[in-house]
């Protein structure tokens, strides 16, 4: 089974939602943040103004979309990561990490020195392929009510990181 990694459009609009919705439901579940959680509340309008504003990309088994991923670059060498979704279907199948992969590969390419995230620490799973994946944690807040960490993906080997007060908002 061959997974594409690509570009979203409208037409994956739909399959974004659902995915999103049966992601963000097993973080609201592990968290005890039912109705918390603002990708739960995300419409498909929503979703139809990200594509336009943000590089969204999706995961494509067989002609399926099985996972979804969002990034902005917020300074020009800081690439955020938001909404990474995969199908709860297909987890643990590698789909994940090609996502992930594929993030860094088009931040690089726009310049992007550095790849951030927010999750919660509780995420066990999340937790152990981001580490996997290269990326650590460098703070954590409770600013939602509940132990989030940021995570960060240095993608050069430049000594100085960049600056990441920016972050703040996110």
């Amino acid at each position: 089974m061959e997974v594409i990694v690509r570009p979203a459009g409208a037409a994956d609009i739909g399959p974004i939602h659902r995915i999103i919705l049966a992601a963000f439901r097993k973080y609201a579940d592990v968290l005890g943040l039912d109705g918390q959680v603002s990708a739960l509340r995300e419409t498909e309008a929503d979703i139809a103004k990200e594509i336009e504003t943000k590089t969204v990309l999706v995961a494509e088994r067989d002609g399926e979309i099985v996972g979804s991923v969002r990034y902005e670059m917020i300074t020009n060498d800081v690439a955020y990561l938001t909404r990474f979704s995969v199908d709860p279907n297909v987890h643990n199948s590698g789909i994940g990490k090609l996502l992930l992969a594929a993030v860094n590969e088009y931040a690089a390419r726009q310049g992007a020195k550095a790849v951030a995230l927010h999750t919660a620490s509780k995420m066990t799973p999340l937790v152990r392929m981001y580490y996997g994946m290269g990326y650590y944690i460098k703070s954590t807040s409770e600013d939602r009510g509940y132990i989030r960490a940021l995570f960060l993906k240095e993608l050069t080997e430049d000594d100085a990181l960049p600056d990441l007060s920016v972050l703040a908002n996110h």
